[in-house]
């Protein structure tokens, strides 16, 4: 991949697949209408080298994502509107069997008066300036309606809130709409009764559109989903089981794979990230790949998988990567290869101390938290950017590793950046000096590092100690490969 694209992890398993299918495969697997991925052919002195090229379209497809949410956000509030104040009865039976907000409403009274609410108190500008971002708009109870002061008061008592001794909470006389977005940009506008309350626009309906949004860019021609003979496979009979534990495994996937003689594509979420994962459906000897398939798919959007066939090759593909993918968390290849070639070039296998206060200065908090997801030890360094960004300086760096460690009073600004403790409790506990250091650990017999940070007193004796702990990561994932 390009330099723009490498680093998306990409799982496969293959059977007996032809290059150029696999190419083929990929590219698809990569691509959204209106933004397709391409492979470029070079050839050189050293041979002929195939890139997969990320179109400048598929940089711009995270933020039109977010508008088409918002848009749609927008219109569920303009259909809530339009039918929150129409009696149950002149709702036509056709359009209750064919607009599930129809039925949203009737089943929930509580929606229902809460969301006329909503549109009798506020005006059309606040209502948009409020749903257009994020936030609260804050009313005593007097600002309402006799028949929303009625609804409010009925929704404080059904919520018999108790203080910490037991006895019923006094209601404050105040409400709030407010809307909250999540990591991957969805909305949700609740109505909050002194601090407490419920979703009325927003959620599941939104999120099941999304969905729906988001696997239709995914289908691209010559693709197909679902492929009726291929998902009519039988799973066989084999002595080895799924493992199926929730949420889903990457062993289950290969299991799936060796099962149906099939190669398989997937993007999935990291393994740190695999509360996004659906849970694990049982492929039962004798039934259908489709029955397997339809249970990683009809799950809610933040914890299922799309999938779809290019050419024999199965697909798999996390929305949630699409909805929270953004050019400010991407990390480049060229540091990922810099930090595998420093690592490679360790006297002892780790990455040092001066890598990580490169990375520190030259990526976003975004980028860290993002290269964490493969680098694990970037959580740490997201967490202590402040701090490793003040040792820049060649002084500050030798002081503060050396034996003696930094006076405080050398370098006040630099107590600010260290997190979990402040100024103030160092002074209280006497401490005079800091002290950095990288320390060598085994733990469960696998070697460690130490990013230890100790305060000392004015004798140089230790007071705490702060840090993370962090392995050799490619040298460790290279061996796991070569056992598996």
């Amino acid at each position: 991949m390009d330099s723009g694209s490498a680093d998306f992890p990409i799982t496969a398993y293959i059977h007996n697949l032809p290059l150029p299918e696999f190419m083929s495969a990929l590219a698809s697997l990569m691509s959204y209408r209106g933004a397709v991925w391409h492979w470029e052919k070079k050839e050189d002195t050293r041979g002929v080298r195939y890139t997969l090229i990320r179109p400048r379209s598929a940089r711009r497809i995270h933020s039109q994502l977010q508008n088409e949410i918002q848009k749609r956000f927008m219109s569920e509030a303009n259909l809530m509107e339009e039918l929150v104040f129409q009696p149950p009865h002149a709702i036509s039976s056709k359009e209750r069997a064919s607009n599930p907000y129809v039925n949203l409403l009737l089943q929930s009274s509580r929606r229902r008066e809460g969301l006329q609410m909503f549109f009798q108190t506020l005006s059309q500008q606040q209502r948009n300036q409020l749903l257009s971002g994020t936030g609260i708009v804050s009313l005593p109870i007097d600002r309402l309606s006799p028949n929303s002061q009625q609804f409010v008061r009925r929704q404080f008592d059904e919520g018999k809130l108790t203080d910490s001794t037991g006895n019923p909470v006094k209601f404050q006389g105040e409400i709030g709409f407010q809307v909250n977005r999540t990591n991957a940009g969805l909305p949700t506008m609740s109505i909050m009764i002194d601090g407490d309350g419920y979703s009325y626009l927003g959620g599941p309906l939104l999120k099941d559109n999304i969905n729906r949004h988001i696997k239709d860019l995914w289908l691209l021609r010559g693709d197909k989903s679902p492929d009726t003979k291929r998902e009519a496979m039988n799973r066989p009979e084999k002595k080895r089981l799924f493992c199926h534990p929730s949420p889903l495994p990457y062993t289950t996937l290969h299991d799936l794979a060796d099962y149906a003689g099939i190669s398989m594509l997937c993007r999935l979420p990291a393994p740190n990230e695999r509360r996004m994962m659906p849970d694990t459906p049982f492929w039962r000897v004798g039934s259908p790949l489709k029955d397997f398939l339809s249970a990683l798919t009809n799950t809610d959007l933040e914890r299922t998988l799309h999938y779809k066939w290019h050419n024999g090759v199965l697909l798999m593909s996390s929305p949630h990567l699409l909805l929270e993918e953004t050019e400010e968390a991407r990390v480049p290849y060229s540091i990922f290869a810099s930090l595998r070639a420093r690592e490679e070039e360790s006297f002892d296998g780790f990455l040092q101390l001066y890598d990580l206060l490169y990375v520190a200065g030259v990526l976003r908090p975004q980028q860290l938290l993002q290269l964490a997801q493969d680098v694990p030890v970037m959580q740490g360094v997201a967490r202590w950017q402040k701090f490793l960004t003040q040792l820049k300086n060649p002084e500050t760096l030798q002081a503060i590793t050396s034996d003696a460690g930094i006076l405080l009073t050398s370098n006040p600004s630099l107590v600010q950046t260290i997190p979990t403790i402040s100024e103030v409790s160092l002074t209280a506990h006497g401490v005079k000096r800091l002290r950095l250091s990288l320390i060598n650990e085994t733990k469960e017999n696998l070697p460690r590092k130490r990013f230890r940070l100790e305060t000392l007193d004015s004798e140089g004796k230790t007071l705490h100690t702060f840090g993370f702990t962090y392995r050799r990561y490619f040298s460790e994932v290279s061996d796991s490969s070569k056992r598996d």
